[in-house]
């Protein structure tokens, strides 16, 4: 699924957030939507976006993440954010 231009711009902001229930809110909403534009879960599960506010909310909670898929994750999303500048 293509990154839609306000998911990725949420989730390179919220990299900077430390209150772990509006990312998980605003989190759900993109699963939601993403999930009633794909059908498929596995979307869901692999959509960037998704995956970066997941790292993030992994980062709070001091649980360990794979760094390598948090900049492949946070450079899409940049990528996006930077074109529609």
């Amino acid at each position: 699924m293509e990154i839609v231009l306000k998911h990725a711009e949420m989730a390179v902001m919220c990299q900077n957030g430390c209150n772990p229930c509006g990312i998980m809110n605003d989190c759900h909403k993109m699963a939601l939507e993403v999930l009633h534009e794909s059908q498929s879960t596995d979307a869901v599960n692999s959509y960037p976006p998704y995956r970066l506010m997941l790292a993030k909310l992994a980062d709070l909670a001091h649980l360990p993440t794979s760094f390598d898929q948090f900049e492949k994750d946070y450079l899409k999303c940049k990528d996006v954010v930077d074109a529609a500048c």
